[in-house]
Order: structure tokens, then C-alpha cells, then sequence
């Protein structure tokens, strides 16, 4: 099964790593369309993870820190965001914080933190600021595109 998570994949394998990509998510069920922003600091993830959605025919827009991402965010306004936690300038945490006091919470789009902080304490935290979901990495991305059919669908 595919699953990212690891920033030390070589570049040179990374053509056999997309076609592993291409076969495995085309057997997914596609999702609507929507504008998802991910906010990443690991290029190769982001990269990876912005292919993988715009494969099944969303728009995405990305964002390698938090302050990058609260920016994009006001001008993008996407129908979900993934956002990673540990984050150089800004963390998630303060991301979903400054998005949501941004746009009010009852038009805060599904927020989705992706992980490998997975300490209870960390779950606890971005479930109690307003985030639907803590997927720890590394994660699957049949597993994840699930999940955001899921919460687009809401």
C-alpha cells in the first residue's frame, strides 16, 4: 500500500514511487471537485500530496509554512485544508487559529491536521480548536482521500 510520510525518498525514484501513485488512487472513487489548500513545510510531501489530489480533480493550492498559508487562505478560499503542525514561522495549531478568527467559525472549512506529532495531547488540542480530523503520518493516501471525500460531502 502506498503511504507518504517520509521525506527521505530519493528523487531518482521517484518515477516508480508516481506510478505506485497512478495505480494504486485510480482505483478510488473520485470525490467533487474543490479548492483544498495544504500547508506543508516538506516539499516532496506537499508536492506528492498536491498531486495525488489534483489527480482526482481538485484545485490546490499550497503553502510551505503557517504564515504562508493564513495568507493564501484569505485569497483562496478553499472548500478544506490540510495543514501539518509543526511548521516553521507558525505552527497549525496557530494557523487554524488565525484562519478561523479570520473567516468566523461558522464558515471555517474542514480543517485536517496531518501529523506524526501524535501525542494524546496534540489530538486533544487541534480537536478542541475546531479541526475534524488528526491523521498521523505517515498516512494512506486511499485511506486520506476517503476521508476528505468524506468531509467535503458534509
Amino acid at each position: 500500500m502506498f503511504t507518504l510520510g517520509s521525506s527521505t525518498l530519493a528523487l531518482g525514484n521517484f518515477r516508480l514511487f508516481r506510478l505506485k501513485i497512478d495505480h494504486n488512487l485510480a482505483q478510488i472513487k473520485r470525490t467533487r471537485m474543490a479548492k483544498i489548500m495544504t500547508i506543508e513545510d516538506d516539499v516532496l510531501l506537499r508536492e506528492t500530496l498536491t498531486e495525488i489530489l489534483e489527480v482526482h480533480g481538485h484545485t490546490v493550492f499550497q503553502a510551505e509554512d503557517g504564515v504562508d498559508g493564513v495568507e493564501l487562505f484569505s485569497k483562496t478560499n478553499p472548500d478544506l485544508v490540510l495543514c501539518d503542525i509543526n511548521m516553521p514561522k507558525m505552527d497549525g495549531f496557530e494557523v487554524l487559529n488565525k484562519i478561523k478568527n479570520l473567516v468566523g467559525a461558522s464558515t471555517f472549512p474542514p480543517f485536517i491536521f496531518l501529523s506524526a506529532k501524535t501525542e494524546p495531547e496534540n489530538i486533544k488540542h487541534a480537536l478542541s480548536l475546531g479541526a475534524v480530523d488528526f491523521v498521523s503520518k505517515p498516512y494512506s493516501a486511499p485511506e486520506l482521500l476517503k476521508l476528505i471525500q468524506l468531509r467535503l460531502n458534509e
